[in-house]
C-alpha cells in the first residue's frame, strides 16, 4: 500500500478508485480486487476510517469497560468486595482492536 509520501508506479489506470477508507470503502476495495479488478483506495487518514479508530469501535470497547466496572461494584450486593480503582481507557480501547 502506497502512502501519501510514495508515488504510484504502476498501474497508472484503475477500473475502480474508491474514495475512503472506512468500513464500506475498504471492504469494496477488497471485493473488486477479488473480482480481478485493478483497485486504489484513497484514505486521508487511517484504513478503517472515523468508525474503527475513534467512533464505533472504540466507544464500544469504553462502554463495554464501563458495563463491568459497574457489574463489578454491584457484587458488593452479594457479599464481593472488589472496589474498583479506576478504568484505563486506553487500554480498554487497544483490548477491542
Amino acid at each position: 500500500m502506497a502512502d501519501s509520501n510514495s508515488s504510484i508506479s504502476a498501474p497508472t489506470k484503475f477500473d475502480l478508485i474508491v474514495l475512503g477508507g472506512g468500513p464500506g470503502g475498504y471492504t469494496a476495495a477488497i471485493k473488486a480486487a477479488q473480482n480481478n479488478l485493478t483497485v486504489a483506495l484513497v484514505e486521508a487518514d487511517r484504513l478503517g476510517g472515523v468508525c474503527l479508530n475513534r467512533g464505533c469501535i472504540p466507544t464500544k470497547a469504553l462502554i463495554e469497560a464501563a458495563t463491568l466496572a459497574q457489574q463489578q461494584k454491584d457484587l458488593a450486593k452479594w457479599g464481593i468486595n472488589a472496589p474498583v480503582q479506576g478504568l484505563d481507557g486506553a487500554l480498554a480501547v487497544a483490548q477491542a482492536q
